[in-house]
């Protein structure tokens, strides 16, 4: 964000329909400047018109079909802010359209896990990049549902899911993907299936079967991660079109992931090398990097993700200030994970940035945001 504070909105609705009405007349310029700025990233280097509205429609039949709940609160947050609900529904599918029309946009984000037998010990983090238009179009929305359950996801102004943790223990990180099989019609939306597995999942399996069950029309890692008092495990699940593929991390609990497919099978449709060949060196750094300094603490992951070799492709990324609209890629944020804690914490930002983080605490049937930020 420009000012490097981070937005936080906490619901206090506990229906679907009702919990996106507030959310949208909640945050109505928000919203609004989000999709404007989709509807000209969309454009950019499009053969012709794209009708965001429509496809946004096809998608919200897709949700309704798969999870009526979020297609309720999408249409909620449309009512709430006063747009049409395709609208709502296009930037809830925003990858989905992206890849329908075929924009070479590269990839994003850098993931670890560095995972114990245990919850202590162990650690999750992202950097989260994306065209630096939408710098100020992210918050960290906390939803508490009927069942007790609070989740927390970092997310874009009405857009239902992004990455998160609930207070199940289970935590969900994300990176794009591109697939040659990508942007067959619109299917279930990636952020919807995020949102659902935070929203739904009170244990890892539950979570994997509902991320491999998907059908989905463009390609995502899902990296989860959940724990009980006793254990700990994390997995990355690849959808894409052709069906999911699962990468666990090797024997030391050690999983570095970019953009790029990791699963035999999925990688031979692979189309990073073309779109965004970045992810390989940010990979190739960033397991360097674990391999010589695991992380035992927060500032340690913030650390491991403070790496600018690469200029613009870099782990923690800055955009060339030359560069045109729909080409200006920056991290936008970073989050860690401490399962030994139950947190999550938000800088926004990127790694360097001299932002404080804040961080959400979630256990099970109780929540509490116990740090602060700038």
């Amino acid at each position: 964000m420009t000012d490097l504070a981070l937005r936080q909105f906490h619901s206090t609705a506990a229906q679907p329909r009702a919990r996106g009405e507030e959310f949208g007349e909640a945050h109505v310029d928000e919203i609004k400047a989000t999709v404007a700025a989709y509807i000209e990233l969309f454009h950019v280097g499009a053969q012709e018109p794209v009708d965001a509205e429509r496809l946004g429609d096809m998608a919200i039949d897709r949700i309704r079909g798969w999870a009526p709940e979020a297609a309720d609160e999408i249409e909620g947050i449309a009512r709430g802010c006063g747009l049409p609900p395709g609208m709502i529904g296009a930037i809830n599918a925003r990858t989905e359209i992206l890849g329908v029309i075929a924009r070479r946009a590269r990839g994003e984000c850098s993931v670890f896990l560095a995972l114990s037998p245990t919850a202590n010990g162990s650690f999750a983090a992202q950097t989260w990049d994306w065209h630096d238009h939408l710098a100020d179009s992210w918050l960290v929305w906390t939803i508490e549902l009927p069942n007790g359950r609070t989740v927390h996801t970092l997310t874009e102004f009405g857009v239902l899911g992004k990455l998160g943790i609930n207070s199940d223990g289970i935590a969900v990180l994300l990176n794009i993907l591109h697939h040659r099989e990508d942007g067959a019609g619109i299917a279930v939306p990636v952020h919807v299936v995020a949102r659902r597995i935070l929203e739904t999942a009170t244990n890892l399996n539950d979570a994997l079967i509902l991320a491999t069950g998907a059908p989905v029309s463009a390609s995502t890692a899902l990296t989860l991660v959940g724990h009980d008092e006793a254990e700990c495990s994390g997995m990355s699940v690849e959808l894409n079109p052709v069906g999911p593929e699962v990468v666990v991390p090797d024997r030391d609990g050690i999983l570095a992931r970019t953009n790029h497919f990791l699963a035999p099978r999925a990688a031979a449709g692979d189309r990073e090398a073309e779109v965004g060949p970045d992810t390989f060196l940010r990979y190739d750094v960033l397991r360097r990097r674990i391999a010589a300094n695991r992380p035992a603490s927060e500032e340690d992951c913030f650390s491991l993700l403070r790496s600018h070799y690469g200029g613009g492709g870099a782990i923690c990324a800055h955009p060339d200030p030359d560069a045109a609209v729909g080409s200006r890629y920056a991290t936008l944020a970073t989050i860690v994970f401490d399962f030994g804690r139950d947190t999550m914490s938000v800088k926004p930002a990127g790694p360097c940035s001299a932002a404080a983080p804040v961080t959400f605490e979630t256990k099970l049937q109780e929540t509490a945001i116990i740090g602060g930020g700038l």
